[in-house]
């Protein structure tokens, strides 16, 4: 891979942004990486990565790996490596018990059953548990419902601390090991100051609007009543902003009513442009396949009538021609029996 830093993908540079990281903070992530990458291969295996943490192996931190892990390739690239990092480091305490309750919630329906707790504890702890968990894993189920839910799970925090403490030993290896304690509160604190600006801004807009729109319904108030009755009968402001409150409910309601007519009148007039786009297409498409097609066989096929009808009239003519011949020589038949019947007609006489 070399000394130089790779060029950053998506993963990376949204993490760039999210932690503020300058160029020089981003080569000392760098050459953390390259230190844990002993083989020079790219990524860091499972086993750099206990090394990097300084704990012992455990279904706990193979979740942590496997949750960036996302092509279940068994490392982690750079991009990898500083979103594991940079989100685990940025967890406060509450974010770490609701990481923990999610991998050990392992059917996800919000609850922890006796076999997940008792599974978490040797997540953490392997098989030497402290007599503070196993205290814990008597007492889990404060509300005798079989089932620890979120809210219990913190208090089991609060009460046993030496229960989870090996998560939150983790995530202070991971900061020494990286950019140092010191580093990762001073960014914690920036980003959760720049989150309180952000807060404080749209608290601020939301309270201009609530101001804006109670000034709006005081004149409404006021028009509705009048000034005489708005100032010495300021008992009834109440009944009449409730009524002004019930007639906007109601044309917000027909407003939403034609919002939505106009909706479904504009997707069926769509639905219809398509059809017809789609009918014309057809109409086209099959118009050209007769020119294209059949263009030759019309050619051919008014060539074949032409000399048929060619061949007709031919045939008629000659019949026509027969027919003057036989009418001729009957004539002059006619013409030679008439003579002779003259004749025998003259010697008779």
């Amino acid at each position: 891979m070399g000394n130089k830093i790779p060029v950053p993908d998506d993963r990376l540079q949204k993490m760039i942004d999210m932690l503020r990281l300058n160029k020089k903070e981003l080569a000392r992530l760098w050459r953390v990486f390259q230190k844990y990458d002993k083989d020079n291969g790219g990524t860091i295996d499972i086993e750099e990565f206990y090394k990097l943490i300084e704990e012992d192996r455990t279904v706990f931190g193979d979740s942590l790996f496997e949750l960036v892990d996302i092509d279940a390739s068994g490392s982690l690239d750079f991009s990898e490596f500083v979103q594991t990092v940079g989100t685990y480091c940025l967890f406060g305490q509450l974010d770490i018990l609701k990481f923990c309750f999610f991998v050990f919630d392992k059917d996800k329906n919000g609850y922890i059953d006796s076999d997940e707790l008792h599974a978490l504890v040797e997540m953490l702890h392997g098989n030497n548990p402290t007599s503070n968990c196993k205290n814990a894993l008597s007492q889990f189920d404060t509300n005798s419902d079989g089932k620890i839910d979120f809210e219990e799970f913190q208090a089991l925090n609060v009460k046993f601390p030496m229960l989870l403490f090996p998560s939150f030993r983790m995530q202070e290896n991971m900061m020494i090991n990286t950019m140092g304690v010191k580093w990762w509160k001073a960014r914690k604190g920036l980003l959760q100051d720049e989150r309180d600006k952000e807060n404080a801004a749209e608290e601020k807009l939301r309270m201009k609007e609530l101001q804006r729109q109670h000034r709006n319904q005081q004149r409404q108030v006021k028009h509705k009543m009048g000034f005489f009755s708005y100032y010495f009968c300021f008992f009834k402001r109440g009944k009449v902003l409730a009524q002004i409150a019930a007639e906007e409910a109601i044309r917000a309601e027909k407003r939403e009513k034609k919002r939505q007519l106009r909706e479904k009148e504009r997707l069926a007039q769509k639905n219809r442009k398509e059809l017809e786009n789609l009918f014309n297409d057809d109409a086209d498409k099959s118009e050209e396949n007769d020119r294209n097609g059949a263009g030759g066989n019309k050619k051919k096929k008014k060539k074949g009538n032409a000399s048929l009808q060619e061949k007709k009239q031919e045939l008629k003519k000659r019949k026509k021609e027969k027919k003057g011949g036989k009418d001729k020589e009957l004539t002059r038949e006619e013409r030679a029996a008439r003579r002779e019947a003259r004749r025998a007609a003259a010697n008779d006489g």
